[in-house]
């Protein structure tokens, strides 16, 4: 049971694990299936090359970014919205059952903060039309915060921005119709914020 370089603590150590391994007994019989070593057939899967290995790669990459994007946009069940300030939205004579109320959170680390919109009246539309949320100066709209479609009832759209809001005197959502007419008449406006 070894030499005399061992302590009494290691010659412990290995009786104990010698007398493990006789109350285990001998190991299972072999299956003779096992007896030889199976000789599997090597296979050489070559890399796609050119423009498919691309391809490939730009696919993984937009996968990777989706999922990224997905795992840090999902609500988790304690995020919670914390409006700091809310805005109320009424309908021109563009719109005038519509209504809206936005409303903000305070500044992340970064200099983001959350916006949610919700509004009732527009009415749906369809192909390539649709709302723009924008920040406006003068009445003007100036700052295009995001673009949302409407559905049956109230519809709600959430944003993430950067500006300042306090360098702007409101809100307005106009009607994209295409790049011929991007911005439309106001639909819904603010008083100053």
């Amino acid at each position: 049971m070894g030499g005399d370089d061992l302590d009494a603590q290691e010659r412990a150590r290995l009786l104990a694990a010698h007398e493990a391994l006789l109350i285990a007994g001998p190991p299972a019989e072999l299956p003779p299936a096992l007896v030889r070593a199976p000789r599997p057939e090597a296979v050489v899967v070559a890399l796609p090359s050119g423009r498919r290995r691309s391809t490939l790669l730009v696919a993984a990459a937009i996968a990777l970014v989706a999922f990224a994007l997905g795992t840090a946009t999902s609500r988790k069940s304690g995020d919670a919205f914390a409006a700091t300030w809310t805005h109320e939205l009424r309908g021109t004579a563009a719109a005038p059952h519509a209504w809206a109320a936005i409303s903000g959170t305070k500044k992340d680390r970064a200099g983001n903060w959350k916006m949610l919109l919700k509004t009732t009246g527009l009415p749906q539309v369809h192909g390539k039309k649709y709302y723009v949320l924008w920040l406006t100066k003068h009445g003007r709209p100036v700052a295009q915060c995001g673009t949302f479609l409407v559905g049956d009832g109230t519809t709600v759209a959430t944003f993430v921005e950067p500006y300042e809001v306090q360098e702007f005197d409101g809100w307005a959502v106009t009607l994209w119709r295409g790049p011929k007419t991007p911005t439309g008449p106001a639909l819904l406006r603010t008083a100053a914020v």
